[in-house]
């Protein structure tokens, strides 16, 4: 069996639209294969052809101007394998419901209780640092045998905004801050493997200089400072990376 071509599919909301001549399969659409024995079903290979414009379906269907420097179009395949036993043979038995195996979804989704806050004029605000997460997007994340760079400069400066201090001189990185810990500054040299907490060295991946950005491994942030590496990912629509770390440990 096999389907392809355009389709029409109307979604009914505020602002009704429609993906009419919108392209979703590929040139092979979708095929299903099924194989028999002794007149029963025993196996199903699907192996779906999709190709989608988004830039299409924000300009035409949605009316959005398309903003990014990607081109909006995705092209894959997706192939699966699947195999039929005891056919009409399975019986199903449906567990008794007790407190222990179910939920109320009403009491899921009620309301949360409204709290009455306090203001208090004479309260002042004193950041703390670093923050609870450093975030920064970059457009080069270097990974070497598996281990992720960061931007030296970039991160520091999410987690610990003008609170920290960075220089560079011939290769030498000098990062400064009271909220460090333990120490108050972490010296790095560009291509060594060292990193000096005040006096106290550290071994750590090689620093990097790529352009005009030094980068250090997320081991390095891990291991000096207690940080996680949250996530890394690579936005195929802008064409950056982008990376978090939790600087607390919970």
């Amino acid at each position: 069996v096999a389907e392809t071509g355009e389709y029409d599919i109307t979604m009914p909301s505020e602002h009704t639209f429609s993906f009419k001549g919108m392209q979703i399969l590929g040139d092979r659409g979708i095929t299903l294969k099924y194989s028999f024995v002794n007149g029963k079903i025993s196996g199903e290979i699907p192996d779906a052809d999709i190709s989608i414009d988004i830039s299409k379906i924000f300009t035409q269907s949605l009316g959005e101007e398309w903003l990014y420097n990607s081109k909006g179009i995705m092209n894959f395949k997706i192939k699966s394998q699947g195999m039929y036993t005891n056919i009409s043979k399975t019986k199903v038995e449906f567990p008794q419901l007790t407190e222990k195996n179910s939920f109320d979804l009403a009491e899921l989704i009620s309301p949360e209780p409204e709290y009455d806050y306090v203001y208090d004029e004479n309260y002042v605000y004193e950041p703390s640092y670093p923050y609870y997460y450093a975030y920064a997007e970059t457009e080069y994340l270097p990974v070497i045998d598996g281990e992720i760079y960061v931007p030296i400069r970039d991160t520091f400066v999410s987690a610990y905004e003008d609170a920290v201090d960075i220089g560079y001189n011939n290769g030498v990185i000098t990062i400064s801050s009271d909220y460090f810990p333990g120490f108050k500054t972490l010296t790095l040299t560009v291509g060594s493997e060292l990193a000096y907490a005040d006096s106290n060295i550290h071994y750590t991946d090689k620093i990097l200089k790529v352009g005009n950005t030094t980068y250090a491994s997320a081991e390095m942030f891990e291991d000096i400072f207690g940080w996680t590496l949250y996530w890394a990912s690579y936005d195929m629509l802008e064409y950056r990376y982008e990376y978090e770390f939790l600087t607390e440990q919970y």
